[in-house]
Formats: C-alpha cells, sequence, structure tokens
C-alpha cells in the first residue's frame, strides 16, 4: 500500500483481503484491494480498486474467496490507507486502520502449510483438482462415507466442516452458483480448487487464475465428477475394480495424421476390471447441448486414432467409445447415424443413456 507498510513489497500485482474494524461496526469488513507497483518515487502502489465485504453480502463474499494467486498472503501491519483513495473508497475505510503485510510465499511457507493438512485433506483437493469440479455432495460421498462415522449427519457435519475450512485457508475456492438453489443447501456449493492449491499440489509450475466458469461448463463438469463418484461407490462394494481412471487432460490422446499431430479429447478414460475380464472405455459425456453432426466429428476423429495404431501400439488394445447421452431415444438416433456411416467402424463405438451407463460400463447391455 503506502511506502511506510511494514514488509517488504515482492510482487507487482495483487489483490489482497484486508480486514478492517470500522467506527460503528461490530466486527470486521473485508475489502478486496486490487493494486499495483507504482513507478512514481516515494509511493509504491496505487489503488485499482476495491469491493468491500461484510456479513450483509454473502454473494460479494463468496466472489473474493480464493482470488489472491497463491503468492501473497495477509498478515498484521499497522497502516493508514494511501492518501490518494477517493469516493467511496475513501468513504470505505474513514476513520479505519488497515492491517496489511503482503510477502511472497515461498515453497518452505507451502511445505509447512502441506504439513498442516491431514491426508484426507489432500486427497479432497488433489479430487477436485484433477476433476476441475465438485459438489460439495459428491465430496462428501467419496471423502466422508456415512460407515465412516456414527451417523449420516455426522458424516455431513464433518465434510462442511472441513470443506468450510479449506475454504477459509483459500485452498479451495467455492462457486457463487449452487446446484439446485437455495434449497440446495451446503451440499449443492461447487468447490474448484484454488491457484494456492494447484501451487501446493504441482509444485512451482505454470501460475494459474481462477475464473467463474459458466453454467455450462460447471453442468457438464459436475456430470463427468458424478460418474466418477458413481465408479468409486461401486468400487468399494467390490462390483467392480477401477484399474484406471483419467480424467482431463491427463485423458487426451495426440497421434500423428497425414500432416500434422491430431489429438482425441475424451472426457474420461475408464479401464475396469469385472471377474476374469477387463473393460477399457473413452467416454464422452454429452447433456444433449450438440448437433448430431458435430457428434459425428467427434467419432470421425477417434476412427482416424483408431487406424493410426498408435494406442494399440502403447497398450495392445483400442478403447471402445462410449457415448453417454441425457435420454434412450439420441442414444438410439447416434447408434443409427453410426451404424449408417460409411467411414466409421461401427464396433468400436456405442451410446447409452445416463440411467444405463454404469451396467454398460461394466460389461452390460444399454
Amino acid at each position: 500500500m503506502s511506502s511506510r507498510a511494514s514488509g517488504r513489497v515482492e510482487r507487482c500485482s495483487a489483490l489482497v483481503l484486508v480486514s478492517r474494524y470500522g467506527p460503528g461496526t461490530s466486527g470486521p469488513d473485508c475489502l478486496a484491494l486490487r493494486v499495483r507497483q507504482s513507478s512514481r518515487p516515494g509511493m509504491a502502489w496505487i489503488l485499482l480498486g476495491s469491493l468491500r465485504v461484510d456479513g450483509d453480502h454473502r454473494s460479494d463474499e463468496r466472489r473474493c474467496q480464493g482470488l489472491p494467486s497463491g503468492r501473497i498472503r495477509v498478515t498484521v501491519a499497522p497502516n493508514t490507507f494511501p492518501p490518494h483513495a477517493c469516493g467511496s473508497d475513501r468513504e470505505h475505510i474513514h476513520g479505519s486502520r488497515l492491517v496489511v503485510k503482503v510477502v511472497r510465499i515461498y515453497q518452505r511457507d507451502l511445505q509447512r502449510l502441506r504439513e498442516q493438512l491431514s491426508p484426507r485433506d489432500l486427497a479432497v483437493l488433489d479430487q477436485v483438482r484433477d476433476l476441475k469440479l465438485m459438489s460439495g455432495a459428491q465430496i462428501q460421498a467419496v471423502h466422508f462415507a456415512a460407515h465412516d462415522h456414527e451417523t449420516a449427519d455426522a458424516a455431513g457435519r464433518a465434510a462442511r466442516r472441513v470443506l468450510k475450512r479449506l475454504v477459509r485457508d483459500r485452498l479451495l475456492v467455492r462457486l457463487e452458483r449452487q446446484i439446485g438453489g437455495i434449497r440446495g443447501g451446503s451440499a449443492g456449493y461447487v468447490y474448484a480448487a484454488s491457484p494456492l492449491a494447484h501451487r501446493l499440489l504441482d509444485g512451482d509450475g505454470p501460475r494459474r487464475r481462477f475464473k467463474e466458469p459458466s453454467a455450462t461448463f460447471v453442468e457438464h463438469t459436475l456430470a463427468i465428477a458424478q460418474l466418477v463418484v458413481d465408479l468409486i461407490d461401486r468400487h468399494h462394494t467390490n462390483t467392480v475394480e477401477i484399474l484406471r481412471l483419467e480424467a482431463e487432460p491427463r485423458c487426451w490422446r495426440t497421434f500423428a495424421a497425414a500432416s500434422s499431430r491430431e489429438m482425441v479429447r475424451p472426457d474420461l478414460f475408464v479401464a475396469l476390471g469385472v471377474g476374469e475380464f477387463e473393460h477399457h472405455w473413452f467416454v464422452e459425456i454429452d447433456l444433449g447441448t450438440e448437433t448430431m453432426q458435430r457428434r459425428l466429428t467427434k467419432c470421425a476423429q477417434y476412427e482416424a486414432y483408431y487406424r493410426s495404431g498408435s494406442e494399440q501400439a502403447a497398450r495392445d488394445l483400442f478403447p471402445k467409445v462410449l457415448w453417454v447421452m441425457p435420454t434412450h431415444a439420441l442414444a438410439d438416433e447416434l447408434h443409427r447415424r453410426i451404424d449408417h456411416a460409411k467411414n466409421l467402424t461401427t464396433e468400436i463405438f456405442t451410446a447409452t443413456s445416463q440411467v444405463d451407463v454404469l451396467t454398460v460400463l461394466a460389461g452390460g447391455a444399454s
């Protein structure tokens, strides 16, 4: 902030959350301050904008969570707001004492944070990072199973307590939208791994920024996550054995085409053991938003990958491509279109409805 702020400034731009006690308030408010380093002598930071957050604005509070990149943290340091603040920003902080200190989070800090997390905390973060998004109910189903607690209510309370702590520590980001609206309750919240969680799990890789995803992306990603949750449940009940389970982008495959490198991008790769048999699948989750022509175009990409022989050379087989459709009618229509396509090997494709997907993946008929 100003040049008098304690602590060395080591970042050219940042978004920091600042707790303060204002006049006439009974508790701390929070300001999200977007700042950048100034080139002017004697002025370390320039205010770009601020957002007031208090207990009466829950949506604003959620919008702030998880936004810092993980390179900064906020600790206590007495200071006053920069004199060049004006307008509504000055009104928000008039008469207050800011508590700000901006420092870089080093690898030793990440290691210390990792040591404070339980194996279950790390498992939650790793799976949310892998699947991109998960709902509170999905996280609870995998990591807070009822049989591990005295009652189902106890499992729910444990899940809410852990998720609240991970959001507080900016390791998880809670999206603004809820599944099922307000009636969905805390289980309807949707979570993503924060930039800090990516640094914690991936090390010093590319810096990631969190951006609120679209409703379509959320719906599709949660559908993929739900299939993973259902497969894990079947695995725990010994119905199937999960041999391999890869989400995007680990399940993507590149191959050499006629004049370039091409890529197929399934939503999941699944290998299941059922008795003496193994079933390998590329899974496409379709929510009915694509045209039939686009589905056939993607089938043609799989056909090109099949004919390249790359998968067969690497793994001695080619997984079957399973289209998971919202209705039986759409699945049957896609079946017919694939059967009548002259350039497709029909044996490597199948389609089913969402209600039959687990049966088909285990080797049954749709």
